[in-house]
């Protein structure tokens, strides 16, 4: 099932709201992660909520959404949580700047390009 590793918003059969895969390349990550305050792995994702419409494509099929992609430049930049804002936190996985969560991660520190 996916899910929103942000707000924890679940894809169902709704097509108002995309889920995007969060960017194997550890580059794109990296960037993310500074960008958002957030932690991010490979193989999860994040939903359109999160983005700017500037970085969110829509391709139709005649007047009908048929798909939503992002842009290569795209970066999470809205509805952070507490990794921008200090509010309470919306996700299982804890926000570096969070001062309500521990600072430990359930996952190794970025080095470079690649997890340690």
């Amino acid at each position: 099932m996916k899910k929103c590793v942000l707000c924890g918003h679940i894809k169902l059969l709704s097509r108002d709201i995309s889920l995007f895969r969060v960017p194997a390349d550890g580059n794109r990550i990296k960037v993310w992660t500074e960008a958002a305050g957030f932690l991010f792995i490979p193989k999860t994702y994040i939903c359109m909520q999160h983005f700017e419409n500037k970085y969110i494509r829509i391709h139709y099929d005649h007047e009908h959404v048929v798909r939503r992609t992002l842009t290569p430049d795209a970066i999470p930049t809205i509805n952070l949580g507490c990794a921008s804002t200090g509010n309470s936190c919306v996700s299982t996985h804890p926000f570096p700047k969070c001062p309500k969560k521990e600072q430990t991660y359930p996952f190794p520190p970025l080095q470079g390009n690649m997890y340690v």
